[in-house]
């Protein structure tokens, strides 16, 4: 015969585990189930080995009669140890089975009940009292991956040349790369111009032509002068 699963809609991204007639109270188990369900199993387990130490209790807030009050979690809460340790079974248990279907780690709980196990009755002095059994029943989901962790992907050049557009400038740097800019645009300017003449002054302009008067002259001689010279040559000859 199959066996039945109070968890309908069973999927291909899930994971289950189950704990029959385990020795822990039903009443604490449907306390600390109500208190795990819809929480990942890794912060389960935190919760879980923090209750052993005594650190954080489990609210109660069905099963109250005779529960004390707690600072913490400011109400009734318990710290259940022998229970603890059977749901830290369980959820090992889940996520091993999960890792066999090639799951990812991050599974989340989304189904985690507790019910009443068989009847037993103790034998010798106390066979008038049952034992507690209580069935355990779990199932996991794997969750998506989150959109944050796609953007980590990218090269981190392009995650800081990102990050420098998106700094805002304040007003001083602001002020301070116009002026460079300004500079910068002035000398490339002046650069670009080309020298200009400077006017020559009246006394500068007599000056220059004393100078050329001055110069000894390289014109040639008239044809007149030309021929008494040669005469001259003749005669003496």
């Amino acid at each position: 015969m199959a066996k039945q699963y109070a968890f309908q809609g069973f999927k291909e991204n899930m994971a289950r585990a189950t704990g029959l007639d385990l020795g822990i109270s039903t009443k604490i188990s449907i306390e600390i189930a109500n208190h795990l369900k819809g929480k990942t199993t890794e912060d389960a387990k935190k919760i879980l080995n923090k209750v052993l130490r005594k650190e954080q209790p489990i609210p109660f807030k069905r099963f109250t009669d005779g529960v004390g009050h707690r600072k913490i979690i400011s109400g009734p809460g318990r710290y259940p140890e022998k229970a603890s340790k059977e749901f830290l079974k369980l959820i090992e248990q889940a996520e091993a089975n999960a890792q066999v279907k090639g799951l990812a780690s991050q599974l989340k709980i989304i189904h985690l009940n507790a019910n009443k196990g068989s009847d037993q009755i103790r034998p010798g002095r106390q066979r008038r009292r049952m034992f507690k059994r209580t069935h355990l029943e779990i199932v996991v989901e794997e969750q998506e991956e989150p959109k944050k962790s796609r953007k980590k992907e990218a090269t981190p050049s392009k995650e800081k040349a990102e990050e420098k557009k998106e700094e805002p400038k304040t007003e001083k740097q602001a002020v301070t790369e116009t002026k460079k800019e300004a500079e910068k645009k002035e000398e490339g300017k002046k650069t670009e111009e080309k020298p200009v003449k400077k006017k020559e002054t009246p006394k500068e302009e007599k000056k220059a032509e004393e100078k050329e008067k001055a110069k000894p002259a390289t014109e040639k001689p008239s044809p007149k002068k030309q021929a008494q010279e040669k005469k001259q040559a003749e005669e003496q000859k």
